[in-house]
């Protein structure tokens, strides 16, 4: 989001005021979204010791392939 950001500045669609407010507050998304992902995992973890955590990866978004046949 901050790279969104710079981009929209360095374009003159927003002015340094808005771009100082909209950048602080996505910063503290950023922030609250990282300790709420940790607290997440920690429970998780908790409960499920052998649990282990891996990016997703780009296929993991594909449609699977079925053999129905269209309708």
């Amino acid at each position: 989001m901050q790279t969104q950001l710079e981009i929209a500045y360095n374009l003159k669609y927003i002015n340094e005021i808005q771009f100082n407010k909209t950048n602080e507050e996505s910063k503290e998304i950023e922030r609250m979204l990282s300790s709420f992902i940790r607290k997440i995992k920690e429970r998780v973890l908790f409960f499920d010791k052998n649990l282990t955590f891996e990016p997703l990866q780009l296929t993991d978004f594909e449609p699977k392939k079925t053999n129905d046949k269209p309708i």
